[in-house]
């Protein structure tokens, strides 16, 4: 995505700039290096232009987000699953099965039928990404 910055700003040294744009310039060079945003602090808040969407801890947006991937690794077909309820989508794979589900009481319920029926090597349920968060709260993505 390209930046609109002033022809100014573009050819300043950095010394030229008040201490607030040093800031701001040192903080859009870190994130360009896409660390890991998650870590950088406590509370957050995702916004869309200019209105906050949701905000606090990353716990308790994640909490608003109760849509969830399931992975699970197991010596027999699974599809039977795809008929469950909270269950929104199954996708198989040659390693491995990805289950999109309504919430993580759904992931409990799933494990349960898949007890009995053979060897399940591997079920982790993944926290959703922030992007994810966004696209559902502002209805597109911003990528």
């Amino acid at each position: 995505m390209p930046l609109n910055i002033d022809h100014a700003y573009r050819t300043s040294k950095m010394d030229h700039l008040s201490k607030g744009n040093q800031y701001k310039m040192q903080l859009i060079a870190s994130l360009l290096h896409y660390p890991n945003v998650e870590s950088l602090c406590e509370n957050r808040c995702i916004m869309d232009s200019g209105h906050p969407m949701v905000n606090g801890t990353l716990r308790e947006i994640k909490h608003t987000y109760e849509k969830r991937k399931v992975q699970l690794r197991s010596n027999f077909p699974v599809d039977f699953v795809k008929n469950s309820e909270g269950v929104l989508n199954v996708n198989p794979s040659a390693q491995e099965t990805t289950l999109s589900i309504h919430d993580e009481r759904i992931a409990i319920n799933v494990f349960k039928q898949l007890q009995g029926n053979g060897l399940v090597s591997h079920f982790f349920v993944e926290e959703p990404i922030l992007h994810n968060i966004f696209v559902e709260k502002a209805g597109r993505s911003y990528a």
